[in-house]
């Protein structure tokens, strides 16, 4: 990841370089295929977070994360940035709405509770009823 600061327009940049096997231009699959989403929204949350409570970075502003990427193929390096990399909740995509992408704070919510409680099947799994096959068919 880097990092672009510029101190006199007190602006802030987060990049993540890619290389991908895909061509450049396909990128916004890849961003879904390995949840990149959840890695600029969380580390915008943490970086943006431990910027404004420094007394010197507190005023600068940090944009959406960006993502450099390059085939070595075609190499045609192409920048695509999150416009929603600052949302928070759930972000719906796709023509009908079918691309759902969870807040990065509730799946950490999510993992600290599997962690702790250690249940035997995955939360919504009834082990001794019956579960609906097409509510979970739903879900993907």
């Amino acid at each position: 990841m880097l990092i672009i600061v510029n101190y006199e327009s007190k602006d802030v940049y987060l990049i993540d370089l890619k290389t991908s096997h895909k061509s450049e231009w396909d990128f916004y699959k890849s961003f879904i295929d390995w949840s990149y989403s959840c890695q600029g929204r969380l580390y915008y949350r943490i970086i943006a977070a431990n910027l404004y409570k420094n007394p010197y970075f507190k005023d600068f502003k940090v944009h959406d994360y960006r993502f450099i990427v390059v085939n070595k193929d075609t190499l045609k390096p192409l920048v695509w940035e999150f416009k929603d990399t600052k949302k928070f909740g759930e972000l719906t995509y796709g023509r009908n709405n079918q691309i759902v992408i969870r807040d990065p704070f509730t799946i950490g919510k999510e993992l600290r509770a599997y962690l702790d409680n250690k249940p035997a099947v995955p939360n919504g799994i009834d082990e001794t009823g019956t579960n609906d096959i097409v509510e979970w068919l739903n879900k993907l």
